[in-house]
């Protein structure tokens, strides 16, 4: 990876002037009326076809262009009442070769090697190669200085009648962050850059990655950490879920005595291992040992960007010095369809309607 994603040549010839050569992303919203000059795609409320990789016709513009992702929205009227609203993002240009010269050619590049990474039984990617060393600086005091923020707090585990926000399981105050493009500029580029993968990979797999949401988090230093936990909730019959998380690390000048490392247990996506209040504890034991085998961990160091399952069990190891991280989840409503291969069932589709018993802490 170290090579694919650097900041040494970050910016591709410009593309050509010709406006047949030249890519435009249009962002439409129907309902809403023209963005930009793109404006409702044709009869897309009717087509339930309409995925990543489909050539559509633009209304108004008359312009046609490959689709890159199909999202959703909840739209508040003034009545109170709250109505889903669906839109899609084109690329319109010359469609024999629509991504010459262009930042989404390499942004494609980048997914497919995420990609490969994410298929194998491991499926944990990082990347140190994110920023360069100045920008990457940028990142850690500005996202330091937000953490000092009024608008930080205790962070919670589980939901419903399962929340906690007691500091026990989770040692961590954070926020969540906006998606306006109003970021610092350091932390916006971070932001965007992973956005745009999360459009590659929804393209290149022909899924919908139809939202991110973005967490800053702080943990303080006091040995808590974060217990094993997943980021979705297995048996969970959700029209989103979260589908891959990407955490990127700001902490300069991080030793090893610092802990606060993050550990991935990829054996948790071996559908066999889910632990269920019916199992014996011989059973448990067993499905203990064999879940929590050969884990993998990602030192917390500044400019550093790990992406893996959001299904996959994993935790942040006891901090003994100030930790700060940003967190991006990729989101749809269908799994990528990356079943581990000792599993017997893809683990993000996997529905028994028991409900998971969590690790031993």
């Amino acid at each position: 990876m170290a090579a694919l994603w650097s900041n040494d040549n970050d910016d591709l010839p410009p593309p050509s002037t010709e406006a047949a050569k030249k890519p435009e992303v249009f962002d439409g919203l129907p309902g809403k009326g023209a963005a930009g000059a793109a404006g409702m795609v044709e009869g897309f409320m009717e087509s339930t076809g309409l995925v990543p990789g489909a050539v559509v016709k633009v209304n108004k513009s008359g312009v046609c262009g490959v689709v890159l992702e199909v999202f959703s929205t909840y739209i508040k009227l003034t009545n109170g009442e709250a109505h889903s609203r669906y839109g899609v993002t084109v690329v319109c240009g010359n469609l024999l070769k629509p991504f010459d010269n262009s930042q989404f050619k390499k942004d494609l590049v980048i997914a497919e090697e995420v990609i490969s990474k994410l298929r194998t039984d491991a499926g944990v990617v990082v990347i140190d190669t994110l920023l360069d060393s100045h920008t990457r600086r940028a990142f850690a005091k500005q996202a330091f200085e937000l953490t000092l923020s009024e608008d930080m707090y205790t962070a919670g585990t589980g939901t419903g009648t399962a929340h906690r926000r007691d500091g026990k399981l989770r040692g961590d105050k954070m926020m969540w962050l906006p998606k306006d493009g109003s970021l610092p500029s350091a932390m916006q580029y971070v932001v965007d850059k992973v956005n745009r993968l999360r459009r590659a990979i929804a393209y290149i797999l022909g899924v919908q990655l139809t939202r991110h949401s973005v967490q800053l988090c702080r943990y303080p230093g006091d040995g808590v950490g974060y217990v094993k936990h997943r980021d979705v909730k297995l048996n969970a019959e959700q029209s989103n879920k979260r589908r891959l998380t990407c955490v990127y690390y700001c902490n300069e000048n991080w030793e090893e005595s610092h802990g606060g490392c993050l550990e991935v247990y990829p054996n948790s996506r071996v559908s066999q291992n889910v632990e269920y209040k019916s199992d014996s504890k011989e059973v448990l034991e067993q499905k203990q040992t064999a879940k929590f085998a050969n884990p993998i961990r990602v030192q917390p160091k500044s400019g550093t960007l790990a992406i893996f399952h959001s299904s996959t069990l994993h935790s942040v190891l006891p901090d003994y010095h100030e930790r700060v991280a940003m967190t991006t989840w990729m989101t749809g409503p269908e799994p990528l369809n990356m079943k581990h291969s000792q599993s017997e069932h893809d683990i993000d589709s996997y529905f028994t309607g028991n409900e998971e018993i969590y690790p031993s802490r």
